[in-house]
């Protein structure tokens, strides 16, 4: 209610103001009120307070809203947003010795680590370490030393991560941060949990627990029970898991973040495992909500572009100040001779200019179809990544109706065997939607041409054998194909040899699956 008050009274303030700097001011505004409630809203009014940055086009006003932006998107886990965002901003300042500078590069480190690229994380840690040392800001050694542990940890190099982490403790006793203690705790439970020492992990979620008081931001709070919660599901401790996972989703400020998810998560595999069906599948239903909001898949082919466009770009640059270098080098070269040398080298110049623009270009249109191959293998990496979860999220479906059925066998009253049966209908239902549909059409957007060529080659194929060429095409199991045609693995493997005899390859000695990629 107080959040919807505030939005209330800045669109009032909104639909009076005239200066561009405020309307921008209060369109960022009423997008931070909004970003916990309402995605769509929030990126409305923050597109709004871009439109009017383009028509002050200051460097001073695009400073302010891609920080304010930035911001934004993070809190949101709208990452690849925020990347975008982060990076513009970071071009006013990589050339500087401003603050800023490694403020920003800390910001790429920690939202590159959350997309999954520990490697370049640990570029921008490394990198800005080294400063807070030398400006003695211990209280940024520390949380640096915990993003550092953090990215170790990410990797499956728990022995690296304890290191960083406790080498953060130590310089935090010079400037005591709370919040940076409460972290660089946590992730000391997490690296000893990662290394099967479970009572040095509990000891050190206890301690982080401890540390956290009424003043702790409740993000904070909601990742520390998060994390341990997930740690007593590991160690099968489901009254625990169960415990701290409710603490975390009492807290949290969004239904609709990465943190959330994990805490649906944690609760449908906790309720399974002691017994409570119904409510296991609740929450596992809500789990699949929100995974499918935050869109995950298409945020990653975004991250992935984002990272293409701005290496190319930087590549682009350098290509640009080596080829002044170079041309420095030749006029410098060509003042100290005579005129006849003075011809030869302009001569020189012209032929070795020739040579540069095609190996430029050649080197252009090698990136560019480096570029269209990444593109492919992200689409079908997408393209496999939907079709896997779909078997993984029907495995689950068909593993929570045995065991209704069977609950529903050992049930005595009529009523509960009636609303058991409802249960195990609806789930059926749910299971048997269709989705071939979309899969062809995502299937198509990726390889365009492969049942046309498929046709051609093959006329007689009925469109089940299409389907299953397909599957094979991608790459996926036996038992996966299985799961996702609703048939018996035994089936798919007679397919298989109707398949290799329907393609002319009984009496060859090449595989279905290699024979099928050529397409």
């Amino acid at each position: 209610m107080n959040a919807q008050d505030n939005v209330n009274s800045l669109l009032d303030s909104l639909a009076s103001e005239t200066n561009r700097e405020r309307i921008m001011d209060l369109n960022l505004k009423i997008a931070s009120e909004l970003k916990f409630q309402d995605k769509s809203r929030t990126t409305y009014y923050v597109n709004l307070a871009l439109t009017e940055a383009q028509k002050i086009n200051s460097e001073k006003t695009w400073k302010e809203f891609y920080e304010r932006a930035v911001e934004i998107y993070t809190d949101m886990d709208a990452l690849d947003l925020a990347l975008d965002y982060l990076l513009k901003e970071y071009d006013f300042y990589k050339d500087s010795k401003e603050l800023k500078r490694f403020e920003l590069e800390n910001k790429l480190g920690i939202i590159n680590a959350r997309l999954n690229n520990p490697e370049k994380a640990l570029d921008y840690f490394k990198g800005i370490l080294p400063h807070y040392k030398k400006e003695e800001k211990y209280d940024l050694v520390g949380k640096t030393y915990n993003n550092i542990g953090l990215a170790y940890l990410s990797i499956e190099k728990p022995d690296s991560s304890l290191y960083f982490l406790q080498q953060g403790l130590k310089f935090i006793e010079k400037d005591p941060d709370l919040n940076v203690r409460v972290h660089l705790k946590t992730n000391l439970a997490r690296s000893y949990a990662a290394l099967k020492k479970d009572e040095l992990a509990e000891r050190n979620f206890v301690e982080a627990t401890e540390i956290l008081n009424e003043s702790t931001n409740p993000g904070i709070i909601t990742w520390v029970n998060t994390e341990r919660a997930k740690f007593y599901l590991t160690t099968e401790n489901y009254e625990k898991a169960i415990e701290f996972a409710e603490k975390a989703q009492s807290t949290s400020l969004s239904k609709n973040n990465f943190i959330y998810a994990q805490i649906l998560r944690v609760l449908s595999i906790a309720q399974f495992h002691k017994g409570n069906y119904k409510k296991s599948a609740e929450y596992f239903n809500l789990y699949d909500q929100v995974r499918d909001n935050l869109n995950i898949e298409e945020k990653a082919v975004n991250v992935e572009k984002l990272k293409i466009e701005y290496d190319y770009k930087i590549r682009e640059k350098q290509l640009e100040i080596d080829e002044s270098r170079k041309r420095m080098n030749l006029l410098l070269a060509i003042g100290g001779l005579t005129i006849l040398l003075l011809v030869l080298s302009l001569f020189m110049i012209r032929y070795r200019n020739r040579l540069e623009k095609e190996k430029l270009a050649n080197q252009l249109k090698e990136s560019r179809e480096k570029e269209l191959k990444l593109e492919l293998e992200l689409k079908n990496k997408e393209l496999a990544s939907k079709t896997i979860r779909q078997t993984e999220h029907d495995e689950l479906i068909n593993l929570v109706q045995k065991d209704l059925k069977e609950i529903q066998a050992k049930a005595r009253l009529s009523e509960t065997k009636q609303a058991l049966n409802q249960l195990v209908n609806k789930i059926k239902s749910n299971a048997l939607q269709n989705n071939w549909e979309e899969f062809e059409l995502r299937f198509s957007n990726v390889y365009e041409s492969f049942y046309e060529k498929l046709d051609e080659l093959h006329p007689h194929l009925n469109s089940h054998d299409k389907r299953i060429c397909a599957l094979i095409k991608l790459n996926l199991t036996t038992k996966e194909i299985a799961n996702l045609t609703k048939t018996s693995i035994k089936s798919v493997e007679n397919t298989r040899t109707r398949l290799r005899k329907k393609l002319g390859l009984t009496h060859l000695k090449i595989d279905l699956s290699k024979y099928l990629s050529e397409f």
